[in-house]
């Protein structure tokens, strides 16, 4: 398998094949789905997990609504 490399940071745009996979718009987007494998000698248990740096942008509606950025790995909600 093509394993993510755990020896230097990588970006989301490294994990899909078109820059425009990372973008969504609309009143209902779809979800925003990047695969990834990590290997499995990558223990984290004894580390406060894996950091990750994320920077997004939006539109701010012209209407109250309920938007919000949610964050799922492996079908688990991330807090």
């Amino acid at each position: 398998p093509k394993w993510v490399s755990s020896q230097h940071p990588v970006r989301f745009g490294d994990l899909v094949t078109q820059p425009g996979q990372l973008n969504v718009s609309g009143y209902h987007p779809d979800l925003i789905r990047v695969g990834l494998q990590l290997p499995p000698d990558l223990f984290v248990w004894e580390r406060d997990g894996i950091p990750v740096a994320l920077k997004y942008r939006y539109t701010v509606p012209d209407v109250d609504n309920k938007s919000a950025l949610n964050v799922s790995i492996n079908e688990s909600f991330v807090t």
